[in-house]
């Protein structure tokens, strides 16, 4: 049984409250305070809005529709409404974006390997072990940032002309 499949809930960080530190948990996260810290989950993560999260973030995929400050390391999805607020660099698997304002920030694309080795490793993870005692944290941002320089620029328009053909071709029955 993998740990994904043992989920019951997601753990909720309630406002109006203050939290700081790192941790792991193999469960969903819904945030809805300010967070300052590192957070890694082989879960989803959702940051409702008026909530903050200052530091790295490791998960399958997140919501945002508050502020984010820091990194985001995502094997799933990254979905960002009309109120999110981020600064910071984004590296996942796939992007959506409700609206262009409040976004300072890069967008980065891993290959697909990269994000097979990083949830093989958010599967693998030990919960008995300390995040502050763990090389999860940096192992796994490496992973993502030492991606070949050719596929980190996703607004090259060469690389947004070649997707758009490919989904031309396929639209099209070819």
């Amino acid at each position: 049984m993998s740990k994904r499949s043992i989920e019951t809930s997601p753990i909720i960080l309630s406002g109006p409250s203050v939290m700081e530190g790192n941790f792991k948990t193999n469960k969903s996260l819904r945030i809805e305070c300010a967070y300052h810290g590192s957070i890694v989950s082989s879960g989803k993560v959702y940051i409702s809005e008026g909530a903050t999260f200052n530091g790295d973030l490791i998960c399958d995929g997140i919501t945002v529709d508050g502020t984010l400050k820091g990194n985001i390391y995502c094997t799933g999805k990254v979905m960002l409404n009309a109120s999110a607020k981020i600064e910071g660099r984004i590296f996942s698997k796939l992007f959506e974006n409700s609206s262009n304002e409040n976004l300072d920030c890069s967008i980065r694309i891993p290959s697909e390997s990269v994000v097979r080795a990083v949830a093989e490793r958010l599967e693998a993870m030990d919960l008995e072990l300390p995040l502050s005692k763990d090389n999860l944290l940096d192992d796994i941002m490496a992973d993502f940032t030492k991606m070949p320089t050719k596929i980190k620029r996703i607004a090259d328009y060469d690389v947004v002309a070649e997707t758009l053909r490919v989904v031309e071709r396929k639209s099209s029955g070819q």
